[in-house]
């Protein structure tokens, strides 16, 4: 049924799809230790920066090392887009054996102003080098141009495995995964690798909700976001523009985009939660001793404060509405 699902949504070229009743950190912690028995050599992770915790937590679980590839900004110091380039990983590689790398790990879907991972160009990159290429694509099956990268890069042969959340793109409870490749055989064996019996709710969850909404039901409510995801970016550009400030979407990432302003009164004042606020003061943050400079902005680059709002599956236009009258009161409240 997931494999249906994921065909449904595009994604033809996938052949295997396995459902786990763990979160997608843990997925993606499984999926590099299958990888590992591939490549027993590989200690090193190339790790394209995301400020998110589990993502870096899924390569310690595993044993590996991460090598941190920073985001770069399109303009520093500016309003800007963050991505990796070639250039990038060449460098991030340039003082470790290949032999020694298991895989670089991509992030699709991700908080603006960071642009989701080419796919094309580090699955290429991968394969130039002969080390495998993992995807975090936590939510990103609920995003067109995603679906499109991901489609692109498995007709490609570009991509080794693919992990999502089923509660973050199908509005189950929280705690299942879906591990998916058009490999059939890496699947298999990440199947193998799983120990034990667990729990079948999180697979039980995702076949009651996939088959209540039916085929034309999962392609509606996935329309319904997007059209979603466009209210809120005409009505954060209309706030924006009554401010004086700007709204950034980000290339590719069609379900977050930030703005310029605003702080933690939205939450300790307004209850607002889902936003959020990164200001680039150059503090550090340690993480399994490795060290993040303004952890939360995807950079080591200053970068102006900004806030970042999305538009996830369930989703209202009355939410989007709701948010920007919060959004006006607590900017009156910073101007007066």
């Amino acid at each position: 049924m997931a494999l249906e699902v994921l065909h449904v949504l595009g994604l033809e070229s996938c052949k295997k799809a396995l459902i786990l009743p763990v979160c997608t950190g843990m997925a993606l912690t499984l999926s590099l230790l299958t990888l590992k028995q591939l490549r027993p050599s590989g200690i090193y992770v190339i790790f394209s920066r995301i400020d998110q915790k589990s993502c870096l937590k899924s390569i310690f679980a595993a044993g590996f090392i991460p090598i941190i590839v920073n985001q770069t900004p399109t303009n520093p110091g500016t309003f800007c887009e963050l991505k990796i380039t070639e250039s990038n990983l060449e460098e991030a590689i340039s003082s470790i054996k290949i032999s020694e790398i298991l895989c670089i790990l991509s992030t699709t879907s991700c908080f603006a102003p960071r642009v989701p991972d080419s796919l094309i160009v580090n699955g290429t990159f991968a394969r130039n080098n002969g080390f495998f290429h993992l995807v975090n694509n936590a939510y990103g099956l609920q995003s067109p141009s995603i679906i499109l990268q991901l489609s692109q890069a498995l007709n490609s042969n570009l991509i080794d495995i693919f992990v999502q959340s089923t509660d973050k793109n199908f509005q189950t409870p929280v705690g299942g995964s879906i591990i998916s490749s058009s490999n059939k055989e890496m699947i298999i064996n990440i199947g193998k690798l799983y120990p034990g019996r667990a729990s079948t709710i999180p697979s039980r969850d995702f076949l009651l909700t996939v088959l209540n909404l039916g085929k034309n039901g999962l392609l509606k409510m996935m329309e319904e976001r997007n059209q979603v995801y466009a209210f809120l970016v005409e009505k954060m550009r209309e706030f924006a523009a009554e401010i004086g400030e700007e709204i950034i979407e980000p290339e590719g990432n069609e379900i977050s985009l930030e703005c310029k302003k605003l702080g933690g009164i939205l939450f300790t004042r307004y209850k607002v939660t889902g936003t959020r606020v990164i200001i680039s003061n150059g503090n550090i943050t340690n993480i399994n001793g490795i060290e993040f400079k303004n952890f939360g902005s995807h950079t080591n680059v200053s970068i102006v404060p900004y806030i970042t709002v999305a538009a996830g599956v369930g989703m209202t236009k009355n939410e989007v509405e709701n948010i920007l009258q919060r959004l006006r009161e607590c900017f009156c409240d910073i101007k007066n």
